[in-house]
């Protein structure tokens, strides 16, 4: 090779040469070192960005832009660009509130710089940098206001603490009373903890303390601020002194009544509130758990106290179990009113202020001065209205210790016209200084029946010699017989309570027309009367049968059957039991649903319903009024029952079967067929029960076809619930960071350097 080709390829290397090592220190020496966030690093609050670039020969970068990627999805979340702070163009920084534009969690961070030519210059990523500033939530699992003192001497202060951030939790500190700090010992994991602290009686003030939670994560105030939690507190008392106790009423050497009210309070330094125990001779009365400090407050025997002399006292322990006793024990005696007259369920017939004498009496066994004992005791007399509440009738002032008082009632009883009347209760007590002694604690019914019964008489089995008398009424009765209409002259007829009454009239001569009158007192000694004829048979006839007999009323002919309590309980079944099997219905029953007192049940064969009840077009076998006394109300009846009988030949006659039967009841203008199960059949008759919703008009008869039985009740059907649709929730898109792309002078550069080379080649060439 001669030196001039030389030359050539060597002028052609260094120019190669030139250019590559230009091109290395465009793409070699220019890169870019994140100071400022690092990786694996925790942060909260103002982050700061801190970028240094490595070429500082000639990087002429104008701007940096930092991208947060997150880093479980890849999805970029935030972007900040901003411009160089120095002269070299070399050093970018800036703040920025990480609260503000990164949720907490974990970044991979990305940094671009652009120069003027617009060249990316670009690093690697930075991985997981931690973004925190969620301050630890703190609970504390003890409850505020608990108390210690006697029992128990301390507890276990409680907390649990979770950070929901990327922090790792480190420890808490309790204070108390904003005193020093004090650990903690903690159990769990880094992200939720749970710290129990053991607080004795020696670490507390008598009275209330505060106890506060201090928690901390790892951010600290180097990595941009720190996430505690200090305002989480409760307040524990202590108390350590016993209550005093106060007794206000009774005082001692008093009078009170069997369920008297006893008055009390206490006082306590710290606890608001105490469980108190009433304490009659020393057994337990009663304890109210619940007791205000500095409140008189009012227990009532949870028993009867038997009258005599007794005393009490009151125990209070308050929320440091500390136990306070009154030591005075203060006496008393218990006064108890007896009833004497009129005895339980007896019967008056007037209503009239005055017609009837109460009695009673009160003892006391204290020895208290006589003026207690013998004066200014009043004792009143309370007797129910037609509303049921007591109401005062009468007084006596002056009533005297262990001596009978009698107090007729000064205004009118309550009167019902219905068969065996109403009930008035009634009751008394007794007071002193207008403070309550002495109480009757149960009550006596006095029934009040004016109405006069009704009775029908009849004769049957006339003989020569004798006749049998049959007499029915209206209610219980006890009845007479006799050829005069007058009660003393009378013969016991029968001492019976109840409706039907037979005797035999003997003694008779034959062929002899008797009358014999019959009368019937209730219980109210109201009478009725009724008479039969008829004429004893001839001794020459020799049959001993025959004869005529007759009934005369002195009221609505009819059969019935009725029947009176002085008190129904609560769920309680009452049963109307009838004998008489012309009026058809043999029993009655129905459950009540509260305690009555007082009360009755009536069913009565009728010939005839009243106009307003409209007709029934089928065969009709019997007739039935249902009644009962105002006090035993619809709403308190329930399970209703009745049963009954129809004749077999009655069947015959109207060519029906036992099939055929039913038991209707009129109600809302309609005769209701009700479900009717048929029973037994005795002989004579066909036995069959019905339940019924309700008592009114009833008739048995012939089933009518098609007609829907009457039912107790329907369940109401429940409409099923539309759920409602939840609106979905929209997201705002965010926008990606820029494509990074590869920088293209290089190439141009090759190109140059290509084309310069093949440039002189051909010049070298052609010369």
């Amino acid at each position: 090779m001669n030196k001039k080709r030389y030359s050539e390829l060597l002028f052609l290397v260094i120019l190669i040469g030139v250019l590559a090592v230009f091109a290395y220190a465009e793409f070699a020496d220019q890169s870019i070192s994140v100071v400022s966030p690092a990786a694996d690093t925790n942060y909260s609050g103002s982050l700061v960005l801190n970028v240094t670039l490595n070429n500082t020969y000639e990087s002429n970068a104008t701007n940096v832009t930092f991208f947060f990627y997150n880093a479980d999805s890849g999805t970029l979340v935030y972007n900040v660009t901003f411009e160089n702070s120095t002269t070299n163009q070399t050093i970018f920084n800036s703040t920025v509130a990480t609260a503000t534009f990164l949720t907490d969690g974990t970044y991979n961070l990305t940094v671009n710089a652009t120069n003027s030519s617009d060249i990316n210059i670009f690093n690697d990523t930075i991985a997981t940098i931690q973004i925190d500033n969620t301050a630890p939530l703190v609970t504390i699992n003890t409850a505020n206001n608990t108390f210690i003192g006697t029992s128990p001497t301390s507890l276990v202060f409680n907390v649990t603490v979770t950070d929901s951030g990327s922090g790792v939790l480190t420890t808490i500190d309790l204070q108390n009373n904003s005193a020093s700090n004090e650990s903690a010992s903690q159990v769990g994991s880094a992200s939720e903890r749970e710290f129990n602290r053991t607080v004795v009686v020696a670490e507390l003030a008598e009275g209330s303390n505060t106890l506060t939670v201090v928690a901390n994560d790892t951010i600290t105030a180097a990595n941009g601020g720190i996430n505690s939690n200090n305002s989480e507190s409760i307040i524990v008392w202590l108390d350590t002194t016993a209550p005093t106790i106060g007794l206000v009423s009774p005082p001692n050497a008093t009078w009170v009544g069997t369920l008297g009210q006893y008055t009390f309070n206490f006082s306590d330094g710290s606890s608001p509130n105490a469980s108190c125990e009433l304490f009659i001779d020393e057994a337990s009365y009663g304890i109210n758990s619940t007791t205000l400090n500095d409140t008189n407050t009012v227990l009532t025997p949870n028993a009867s106290i038997a009258a005599g002399i007794h005393n009490w006292y009151v125990n209070c322990t308050d929320l440091g179990a500390n136990v306070g006793t009154n030591i005075n024990i203060d006496a008393y005696d218990v006064l108890d009113v007896n009833v004497t007259a009129p005895t339980n369920a007896s019967y008056t017939s007037s209503t009239d202020a005055g017609n009837v004498s109460f009695q009673f009496n009160y003892l006391s066994s204290l020895n208290i001065t006589s003026d207690l004992l013998n004066n200014n005791v009043s004792c009143e007399l309370f007797v129910t209205n037609s509303s049921g509440d007591y109401l005062a009738m009468g007084v006596n002032e002056t009533a005297l210790n262990n001596t009978v008082m009698t107090i007729t009632n000064n205004q009118s009883l309550l009167s019902d016209l219905t068969p065996n009347g109403a009930s008035a209760n009634w009751t008394a007590n007794c007071t002193y200084n207008s403070t309550t002694i002495g109480v009757n604690t149960g009550f006596y019914t006095l029934f009040v029946d004016n109405v006069t019964p009704t009775v029908t008489a009849s004769s049957s089995s006339v003989t020569t010699t004798s006749a049998t008398l049959t007499a029915t009424t209206s209610e219980a009765a006890t009845c007479r017989y006799g050829t005069t209409d007058s009660w003393g002259s009378m013969s016991t007829f029968t001492t019976t309570s109840g409706t039907s009454h037979t005797t035999s009239a003997g003694s008779l001569s034959s062929g002899t027309t008797y009358t014999q009158y019959v009368r019937c007192q209730d219980s109210a000694l109201n009478e009725g009367s009724a008479s039969t004829s008829f004429t004893t048979t001839s001794s020459s006839s020799g049959t001993g049968a025959g004869g005529a007999s007759s009934g005369i009323s002195t009221g609505v002919t009819g059969t019935s059957g009725k029947r009176v309590w002085t008190s129904l309980n609560k769920g309680e079944t009452a049963k109307v039991p009838i004998k008489n099997g012309a009026l058809g219905v043999t029993n009655v029953e129905f459950d009540i649903s509260e305690t009555v007192y007082g009360v009755w049940f009536r069913v009565a064969k009728i010939d005839s319903f009243p106009s307003s009840v409209k007709g029934f077009e089928k065969n009709i076998y019997r007739k039935i009024d249902v009644s009962k006394s105002t006090n035993l109300k619809d709403d308190l009846i329930s399970k209703g029952n009745i049963d009954f009988k129809v004749e077999k030949a009655w069947l015959t006659e109207k060519g029906l079967t036992k099939e055929n039967i039913a038991l209707f009841r009129y109600n809302n203008d309609v005769w209701n067929q009700l479900n009717t199960v048929l029973g037994t059949d005795d002989g004579q008759y066909i036995h069959f029960s019905a339940k019924t919703p309700g008592f009114s008009y009833f008739l048995i008869g012939e089933r009518v076809e098609g007609n829907v039985p009457e039912t107790v009740g329907q369940a109401a059907g429940t409409e099923p619930a539309v759920e409602k649709p939840v609106p979905g929730a929209t997201t705002e898109p965010v926008t990606e960071a820029p494509v990074r792309s590869q920088p293209v002078w290089p190439w141009a550069v090759l190109a140059l350097i290509v084309i310069v080379a093949g440039v002189w080649f051909w010049m070298s060439k052609k010369k």
